[in-house]
Formats: C-alpha cells, structure tokens, sequence
C-alpha cells in the first residue's frame, strides 16, 4: 500500500517531539525477572538515535534528523522510505516511545527471521524496540513489528523501569511496576542498590502499576 508521504512527515515531527520530551538523554533501566532473580539493563537514549528509529532514507545525518523533526523544519525532500520496513516503523513510531506500556519483556536477538546488528530486543506480542551495545552505553537501534517470543531466545518479564536525565547519577524515578510484584523486591535487591535513590509511599506505588 502505497503511503502518504506528507502524514510521515507529520508523524515523525510528532514523534520527535515526544521523543524529545519522555526519551532523549535519559537512561532507562529495564528491570527483568531471569530464573526468579533480578537482572537488569540499561539503555541510553540519545538526540542521534531517533534517525535509526525512524527507519527512513535520508541525507542529512542523526544530528541534523533529530534537531529538524523536533524544530518542525524537516521537509519532505528531507527523506525518504528505505525499504518495506520504513512503513512499519514509521506507523510504531509514536507507540514505542511509551516504553511503560509495551516493554513487557526482554531477551537475548535470535537470527532466525532478520538479520541485524543487535543484542537484545524488549517489546510483547506486537511491538519491539532492539538494542545494540557500543563501547560505552547500551541504546536504541531499531524498531520491529511482531512477537518477542519469535526473534529472542527465553525472553523473561520485565517488573519494573526506571528512568533518570543522563547526567544524573542515580536513579530516583519508578515509572513503572508489573502487577504481582513488590516495590520492595526492587527497591532492597543488593545488585541495584549502588544505582537507585528512591523511596517510595503506597501512593507512589499505585500510580506506577500497569492498567
């Protein structure tokens, strides 16, 4: 199906926008459950990664993307669709930047169905965002459509994510809880002691659990 080109635009000026607002330098740490001990992995969100998420062809590089989509300057000789997969990472664009709603759990990329250079995938059953490792910081690379259970090896549940500005030091913000599971088991775990500053009311703790 043949795409309009003037809603793209539009879509990634709204994205950028959001992803300016909840995502660009900040890190986000994913808390997950793996044989019923906490783990963890965290990812940096930077201004020059937002270009890869879109997924589209285009001259000018991650800088110049992000700073022309968050401005509203970017025009539609600005870009164009790479591939098939351009459209399906243009119509989660938006979605993803949600991370509290669809990363439900994460796992080790498989290369059975596409190949691409990443390490680590978090998403459900619909929608998923791949990480690639760099020599200093974990962050975004791609965005996929489709079942994590399909293109990770023993994905395990996320219970909880928090966020903090890059050039903070620790974490102080909860943003989100899975059903089932304490603050405290988070909150008291030896292995995230050293990263977290928080400390959280029963009000606190209601606001961050899922729907």
């Amino acid at each position: 199906m043949k795409r309009d080109k003037i809603n793209d635009l539009n879509l990634i000026k709204q994205a950028a926008k959001l992803y300016e607002e909840n995502l660009m330098n900040k890190n986000v740490l994913l808390i997950y459950l793996e044989n019923n001990e906490i783990e963890y992995y965290e990812v940096t969100f930077l201004k020059e990664h937002f270009k890869h998420l879109s997924g589209v062809k285009t001259k000018l590089n991650a800088y110049e993307f992000s700073y022309k989509a968050r401005k509203n300057r970017l025009k539609l000789q600005d870009f164009d669709y790479k591939d098939s997969t351009t459209g399906l990472k243009l119509d989660n664009l938006i979605k993803f930047i949600n991370l509290n709603f669809y990363a439900k759990m994460i796992g080790n990329f498989k290369q059975n169905k596409v190949y691409l250079s990443i390490t680590k995938l978090a998403g459900n059953n619909n929608i998923m965002i791949g990480f690639d490792e760099g020599e200093k910081i974990n962050y975004p690379k791609t965005l996929l459509k489709g079942d994590i259970r399909d293109y990770t090896l023993n994905p395990n549940r996320i219970i909880g994510i928090l966020t903090k500005d890059v050039k903070d030091f620790k974490y102080q913000k909860l943003t989100y809880i899975a059903k089932n599971i304490s603050t405290n088991r988070i909150l008291s775990d030896k292995k995230l002691k050293e990263l977290l500053n928080i400390s959280m009311n029963k009000q606190e703790k209601e606001k961050t659990n899922s729907p």
